[in-house]
């Protein structure tokens, strides 16, 4: 386990500059030090780079990895980390490429790349098995993980999956392909508010770290995809399927007619009034639903 340092964020291709990521951790721990949570923070060399993980929570628990939608880094799972450490043990693993703390050395090309990835961290960690809850496109890397390792994998959440199952509209398409460069983009608040539920308070202090996310960062990322009826029909771990009825970048019916169609055995969960980002929207209502799941 090794701490962050001057000289490793210098390294990092990411961020504009080792300044603009120095402004970018402080407001990252901030925001986890405001809702108190305790965490331990690991690095990890990998196929990829060198991976950064908040470990927190109840070491003696099942072992839970979550994987964060595009752009948001761990720091997104801000509502959930306290709740799921009482029984779970928690990682929140910072995807190299995008934001977050993760150096990223090597461009991910496939799928292929962030399964290695993933790979190598579980078993740096001593993690024979883990549950992997995954936001937005954090849910089609972990479906990407299930169907390559299911030995490795004991339960599959997935929330809101980016692609995956269904395409994403094509106007998400668009934006996701114009953006992801430094100053570029629609607002921060203005992102935010289009994936929430009309009249959700933000955190500011979420606000600000995504506001350094749209003003410093130079993402490089594998963009989500639709996976094929027969790899999804291989996945042989159970599969949950959380989705608000207001979900912006798919149709959450048709969302949830090809989960039955598509994902062995899968069990819906309809969140209502839900857009995006139901952990944030509700989450007391999410965090009890998962500890539920995870049983």
């Amino acid at each position: 386990m090794i701490m962050a340092t001057s000289e490793a964020i210098a390294q990092d291709s990411i961020f504009t500059t080792p300044e603009a990521k120095e402004v970018y951790c402080k407001r990252y721990d901030r925001l986890l030090a405001k809702y108190q949570v305790a965490v331990e923070d690991i690095w990890i060399d990998n196929h990829l780079g060198r991976s950064h993980l908040i470990e927190t929570g109840n070491k003696q628990g099942a072992p839970t990895i979550l994987l964060h939608g595009a752009g948001l880094s761990a720091a997104e799972w801000f509502p959930t980390y306290n709740a799921l450490g009482k029984t779970l043990h928690v990682y929140g693993l910072d995807m190299p490429g995008d934001a977050g703390k993760s150096l990223l050395k090597k461009p991910p090309r496939s799928i292929e790349d962030y399964q290695l990835s993933i790979l190598q961290i579980l078993d740096n960690l001593s993690l024979e098995k883990v549950i992997l809850i995954g936001h937005s496109i954090g849910g089609f890397f972990a479906t990407g993980f299930a169907i390559s390792y299911p030995e490795r994998t004991e339960k599959l959440i997935l929330m809101g999956p980016a692609a995956t199952h269904i395409q994403m509209r094509w106007y998400i398409r668009l934006l996701l392909q114009l953006g992801g460069k430094a100053g570029t983009g629609p607002s921060a608040r203005k992102i935010l508010q289009s994936v929430t539920h009309k009249g959700f308070d933000l955190d500011p202090g979420f606000i600000k770290l995504m506001e350094a996310v749209r003003d410093y960062t130079n993402v490089d990322m594998l963009f989500p995809y639709v996976y094929s009826d027969e790899e999804l029909s291989s996945i042989s771990v159970p599969v949950h399927l959380i989705i608000g009825d207001k979900e912006i970048i798919c149709r959450h019916k048709k969302s949830i007619k090809n989960a039955k169609k598509k994902l062995p055995g899968v069990e819906i969960h309809v969140i209502k009034n839900a857009v995006h980002m139901p952990h944030m929207e509700y989450p007391d209502l999410i965090n009890e639903l998962l500890i539920s799941l995870a049983k």
